[in-house]
């Protein structure tokens, strides 16, 4: 079947893969088949030269013989027999076998360099089973060529598929916000913010919550994967244990108790351990993830579209600051280079009306990031009669924070300070002053300054000046910012027996500034001296002039 072909060595960087439904995401949805879904696969060719596809006869397409395989893992799907190919282009065929699809073309085909092929598949749903999960698909390529060579290239690659539920409504009557404000600082501290998920009026739904017929089918039918609880749930039992004769539970402790049943493809969740189970996962319970954009710490490209950059965002801290009895610690991952935090219901409970979900106090929020608003993420999944989704929440960052003092006074802001205690509270940083007020300034009310004030142009100026032979002199104040009063005079008295018989001296406006004028009375004396004080026409009130 090579033809005289051989084999070249595989290259990770021949092909760029990618798994998205119709609108661009790595999602696939249990929906019981009625939502007729797609799921495209888009291979791109990296390899910097074109490549060649070897034609496959149709007959010839096998688990050996194939351009393309995409093996998804044992119970992901709910029948792959069901699946069609969307025909894009003469002479596609597609095979199942297992949990795998086998693509071949039978005509010889040149994909590009930089070009991209399409194969979408039809009909595809993912199985209930396990509830909202991730998994990961292997995708492999062989009878692969670079043109006008004779080396026929295989490979692999592994993309990561979110399996969501897409059962019942689309929106969800969630609310997701802020107690108080959305601000936080970017000069670097400490922020603290306050995030609570409440149901809104409309919703009515129980959390993980099962008939107790539900629980004795789960108990009787190892096929069966559902995880729940009754309400009053105290405890959890794994359905392998109860099988295998491990443990032999009263009726009264399956009738209060959490069941799940072994799913080896995924790790035990932590509140399993935390609540007594030694394996097992709470598939099918209800659970809110926390996220939020991170940027690369190393890169220079603009980042204010983020909260965080990496360094910051590994010191965060999330906890549940109300409703602890309904909720468990999940635990802490990271996609891509975003932190996540997972809190699992794990208390069965019926919700009805506007009600406080869940309430999260997030912590050591520290950002030097540019002004502006980046996103919170709160993902929701397995909330029965729901689909899963996420909801965003804006976060703005910048200079100033408004918060609410611990008296509960309202409109407080901040700047440089993440905890006001003034309707205006200012901290300086290291290096920069803590207010500057340039232009006229009115305060009403009381004032009360600890520390020195400063001006850079003080309000109240006194300066010397001396006579000369002409007795005026120009101060060089504007009168329009200055008022020039006498503060002091000294006349030139000669030592003789002849002194002056004294001086008139007086201020007053002439072309736009303050002067000076002395007229003797007696012999004219050349080194009179003079105070005169300057004072801030807008510090005086001036009741009448001559």
């Amino acid at each position: 079947m090579n033809n005289g072909l051989i084999k070249a060595p595989a290259r990770p960087d021949l092909l760029q893969i990618f798994l998205q439904d119709e609108d661009g995401q790595n999602i696939l949805g249990i929906d019981d088949g009625a939502l007729r879904q797609s799921l495209r696969i888009e291979i791109v060719n990296t390899s910097g030269r074109d490549l060649e596809l070897q034609p496959i006869a149709h007959t010839a397409l096998s688990g050996r013989i194939y351009h393309f395989a995409v093996s998804f893992r044992p119970g992901t799907l709910v029948d792959i027999s069901s699946i069609s190919l969307r025909e894009i282009a003469e002479g596609w065929t597609m095979q199942g076998q297992g949990n795998t699809l086998y693509f071949g073309m039978a005509e010889k085909t040149v994909i590009p360099q930089g070009e991209r092929m399409t194969l979408t598949l039809e009909s595809i749903s993912a199985a209930s089973e396990g509830g909202s999960r991730g998994t990961r698909v292997e995708i492999k390529y062989d009878q692969l060529l670079y043109q006008g060579s004779n080396e026929t290239i295989s490979g692999s690659r592994l993309q990561y598929l979110n399996i969501v539920n897409q059962r019942g409504k689309k929106q969800i009557p969630l609310y997701v916000g802020f107690l108080g404000s959305n601000t936080i600082l970017n000069d670097g501290q400490e922020n603290e913010l306050t995030l609570t998920i409440q149901s809104l009026p409309n919703m009515s739904v129980p959390f993980i919550d099962l008939s107790p017929q539900e629980v004795s089918n789960t108990l009787e039918n190892s096929s069966i994967t559902k995880v729940g609880s009754p309400a009053n749930s105290t405890s959890v039992l794994s359905l392998q244990d109860i099988q295998l004769g491990k443990i032999s539970p009263t009726e009264a402790q399956i009738a209060n108790s959490i069941i799940v049943k072994p799913d080896n493809s995924k790790r035990a969740e932590g509140i399993l351990k935390c609540r007594g189970a030694n394996e097992g996962t709470l598939d099918q319970a209800t659970k809110f993830t926390i996220t939020f954009d991170v940027a690369a710490t190393e890169s220079d490209a603009p980042q204010d579209w983020a909260l965080l950059n990496t360094n910051d965002a590994d010191e965060v801290r999330i906890s549940v600051e109300s409703n602890q009895e309904n909720w468990g610690f999940g635990g802490k991952e990271t996609q891509g280079i975003s932190p996540q935090w997972s809190y699992i219901c794990q208390k069965g409970w019926q919700v009805s009306g506007r009600q406080e979900l869940l309430r999260l106090k997030i912590t050591n929020l520290k950002t030097i990031l540019k002004s502006g608003y980046a996103n919170l993420y709160v993902h929701f999944e397995n909330i029965p009669g729901y689909w899963d989704g996420y909801i965003t929440v804006p976060i703005h960052k910048g200079p100033l924070v408004y918060r609410e003092d611990s008296a509960g006074k309202v409109g407080c802001v901040g700047i440089g300070t993440d905890e006001p205690q003034a309707k205006l509270h200012v901290k300086p940083s290291s290096g920069l002053d803590g207010l500057r007020v340039e232009g006229n300034t009115k305060i009403s009310g009381d004032l009360e300054i600890q520390g020195d004030i400063k001006f850079e142009s003080k309000p109240f100026q006194i300066k010397k000046f001396t006579g000369g032979d002409f007795p005026q002199i120009d101060t060089k104040y504007s009168a329009l910012h200055w008022v020039v009063i006498i503060a002091g005079f000294r006349p030139d008295v000669p030592s003789s027996d002849k002194p002056a018989r004294g001086q008139r001296v007086f201020t007053f406006v002439s072309n736009g500034t303050w002067k000076i004028r002395a007229d003797s009375m007696g012999p004219i004396e050349k080194g009179w001296q003079i105070n005169v004080l300057a004072i801030r026409k807008n510090w005086v009130d001036v009741i009448s002039l001559i």
